[in-house]
């Protein structure tokens, strides 16, 4: 990463010789760790200063650098370590100490710049200190380069600072708001995905690099974190924004294989989720219109041993013609286009009106293998102390710190076809609803309390629409599935993570309890009648998407072709496949459906 940041600056784009070295380049780490990617730096820099101008350059390139790099750190154990290995690395290649300090500060990177991140007492002072300096870096200094590996956390809603909430201003809004997409794109049910500490980092970043302060702001950003944001519907206002500020931006893909590769594949041996590189770069040069979007190239590494990696990424040239020209649609993923006909095809989005999650239920007594049992665990609540209740029941903090379901909640509505209850659970002395079977996991079916009061988000679209008539298949939306089927269907009103434990989209067969009205698109059941001479109905749809779609040799084929990247396609009983998250999204597991089948 730091070499090929390099390279960026030693373009024409930046026209930098030196490269890193260059007295006008200013890089800083917002979460440095143990220093790692600073200790990458020094050691290009004096790499490149040998070859350049020879050894007796290296002490001067050094000493003068170091007023240049920044590093913050919010954790005391990383940033002392990344003291003494940022130190003993100068002191190695220059023979003696620093000069000057090196710019390494103990400080929350979200914080808000305009303050001192709140009343320290004087026993810690020289951390005080550290954040008042470092704040006034975030605020005043310019910075050319952002670079590192910053934190991974789902569901960090609260955890953003300022980035996340804002100043106390009212006419400045907080700068993640930049990328929540607007209610008409559609997809605000998926904008909880940019909740997550690495991209509260990533728009920090962008934020300090080309959005603040005067003039026409210019510089690189490169991060290695997961590659959600690559495709993932709800960070389609980030892909836009980078579009239109950003001049190149170029994606590694480093983990090939998908989600939960084997372990000695892996970039970062403990994480399970993909995880790319991504440079983006906005030169001095750069013009000021936004209507011409970035140019987005790609590459993948090679789905091989770790160390195979690593040896690939060192071969990595910002100049090479292995990159591959990504759309320029603003808000397309990151992604290479799909090729011939396979773009062609419909997506599950595409065939049905409504999908949504499924039931999350927030506590797990609700739910059990028999009805018996969650009576059972109803009236140990319900006759329990009134000071044992609150515990019993498993209060759920909603994000942002407000109270969400808890035995004191008054919700007046009750499911729709379920009794509702005005009074809180605390009050209860009685029954509970009668228990109803319940789509727990793709192959395990349950029981579930109907009650309103006692789900944290009971989803009622599902239950408006719940009746024997109706089907609901569950896919995944944020990867393609490698092994068994690729979507699952139920007649049960299905838990949050129905398909296979971690997530997934519902799609519903009908909108209405007398399954009169398909949840299909307008005219679609017309138009298949006209093509095939014959009446298609919407159960006729959902046969012909299971028969395709549900059996497991195609994810199995469709894993296949991700090892063989050469193969566009690979035809299997009808349906087309295509190479592994290149596609993500077509009938939600890299399917489509052939108008020809």
């Amino acid at each position: 990463m730091v070499g090929l940041v390099d390279e960026v600056l030693r373009t024409s784009r930046f026209g930098l010789h030196a490269g890193l070295a260059s007295p006008s380049v200013t890089l800083a780490d917002p979460a440095t760790g143990t220093g790692t990617f600073l200790l990458g730096v020094l050691r290009r820099i004096a790499e490149t200063v040998t070859a350049d101008e020879g050894e007796g350059a290296v002490k001067e390139a050094i000493s003068a650098v170091v007023k240049r790099l920044i590093a913050f750190e919010m954790q005391l154990g990383p940033f002392a370590v990344a003291q003494l290995r940022i130190l003993a690395e100068i002191v190695d290649l220059t023979g003696s100490p620093p000069r000057t300090p090196v710019r390494m500060f103990v400080t929350n990177t979200l914080g808000n710049p305009e303050d001192d991140e709140g009343y320290l007492p004087q026993i810690v002072a020289a951390i005080a200190k550290s954040r008042k300096e470092a704040n006034k870096i975030k605020r005043d200094e310019p910075i050319t380069v952002v670079i590192g590996n910053p934190p991974y956390k789902e569901k960090a809603k609260g955890d953003g600072g300022w980035i996340e909430a804002g100043s106390k201003n009212p006419n400045r809004a907080a700068p993640l708001a930049d990328w929540m997409p607007p209610r008409e794109w559609g997809v605000g049910a998926h904008s909880k995905h940019l909740r997550n500490l690495y991209i509260y980092f990533w728009r920090w970043a962008t934020w300090k690099v080309y959005d603040h302060g005067p003039g026409n702001k210019s510089g690189i950003v490169c991060f290695i974190t997961v590659a959600g944001f690559l495709n993932g519907p709800g960070f389609q206002k980030m892909r836009d924004y980078l579009r239109r500020t950003c001049q190149d931006i170029w994606v590694v893909d480093c983990s090939p294989e998908g989600h939960q590769p084997e372990v000695n594949t892996r970039i970062f041996q403990g994480v399970q989720q993909p995880v790319c590189i991504v440079i983006a770069s906005r030169s001095a040069t750069a013009k000021s219109d936004t209507s011409k979007p970035a140019k987005v190239f790609f590459q993948a590494l090679p789905s091989v041993h770790r160390l195979e990696k690593f040896k690939a990424l060192a071969a990595l040239r910002i100049e090479s013609t292995a990159w591959v020209v990504c759309p320029s649609d603003w808000r397309a993923p990151f992604l290479p286009a799909s090729q011939g006909a396979w773009a062609t095809y419909p997506k599950l989005d595409d065939l049905f009106v409504y999908n949504g999650s499924g039931v999350m239920p927030g506590r797990t007594w609700v739910i059990a293998p028999d009805g018996e049992s969650l009576e059972q665990r109803w009236q140990r609540l319900v006759l329990a102390p009134t000071d044992k209740k609150e515990v019993l029941f498993h209060p759920h903090i909603a994000d942002g710190g407000l109270g969400d379901r808890h035995v004191n909640r008054v919700v007046k509505d009750g499911l729709a076809g379920y009794e509702g209850r005005s009074k809180p659970v605390a009050d209860e002395e009685g029954p509970c609803l009668t228990p109803v079977r319940y789509g727990f996991r793709s192959f395990d079916r349950q029981w579930i309390i109907p009650d309103n009061r006692l789900i944290n988000r009971p989803n009622p679209e599902l239950w408006e629409s719940r009746s024997d008539g109706q089907i609901y298949l569950t896919a995944p939306s944020d990867r393609s599935p490698t092994t068994g089927p690729a979507l699952t269907f139920s007649s049960l009103i299905p838990d949050l993570h129905h398909y296979n434990g971690r997530g997934g989209r519902v799609f519903p067969l009908w909108r209405d309890q007398e399954a009169n009205s398909p949840n299909l698109r307008p005219n679609l059941l017309t138009f298949l009648g006209q093509k095939y001479g014959m009446k298609v109905t919407a159960e006729d749809v959902v046969a012909y998407i299971a028969a395709i779609a549900a059996h497991p040799h195609l994810p199995r084929d469709f894993s296949m072709t991700s090892r063989h990247r050469d193969c566009e396609s690979l035809s299997r009983g009808g349906a087309t496949c295509s190479p592994k998250r290149r596609n993500s999204g077509a009938l939600s597991s890299g399917c489509t459906l052939s108008a020809s089948a």
